[in-house]
């Protein structure tokens, strides 16, 4: 399935894309039966480890099945940690350990995301902060999206208009076990 919506307040949608057509088609998926959340969320990601994606709406995390199935697969995971962010936001992937990034956008909420384990216990899962830096200062990544890359190891992201910015993640980074980690970012 793949996701979109016409504004940031629409639900959002699913659809697929017909490989066997050769006009490749992005055909809706039920909306009405599969979205039963009835509710727009963003953030997504594909997990190759169990072959679902996911996504964030405010700080639950959502389950999507292959079939465009919808179920609330966490709550509550994230609080306000005293930066103002206490929401998943609107960008994230999640890399070939089944970890979940996401973040908000913005030159104030853009300087770290949020790192989930989607393989811990959804009643008892917890997310670590992954603080952008360049050198030692915070840099803001104004994201419009990202992608986790597992030949790198690496998080690209689209900042600005056609600029990309690279954040080195660290190879000490355990989701919800370690403390807040840093990132170096080029760009």
């Amino acid at each position: 399935p793949l996701s979109g919506g016409t504004s940031g307040f629409s639900r959002t949608g699913l659809h697929y894309i017909d490989g066997a057509d050769s006009t490749f088609p992005v055909i809706p998926i039920d909306t009405g039966t599969t979205n039963n959340l009835n509710q727009r969320y963003n953030s997504i990601g594909y997990n190759i480890v169990d072959g679902y994606m996911y996504a964030g709406n405010n700080d639950d995390i959502y389950r999507i099945g292959p079939d465009g199935t919808v179920q609330l697969f966490a709550s509550n995971v994230v609080e306000d940690d005293g930066a103002g962010q206490a929401d998943f936001g609107y960008i994230g992937d999640v890399d070939e350990n089944g970890w979940y990034y996401a973040q908000r956008g913005g030159n104030t909420n853009g300087k770290f995301a949020h790192v989930v384990d989607l393989s811990a216990n959804p009643a008892t899962m917890s997310w670590t902060r992954l603080n952008f830096k360049r050198g030692t200062a915070d840099y803001a990544m104004s994201t419009a999206d990202y992608a986790f890359s597992p030949i790198t190891g690496d998080l690209f992201a689209k900042v600005g208009g056609t600029r990309i910015a690279i954040a080195s993640i660290p190879s000490d980074l355990e989701p919800g076990v370690s403390g807040p980690k840093d990132a170096q970012v080029i760009e």
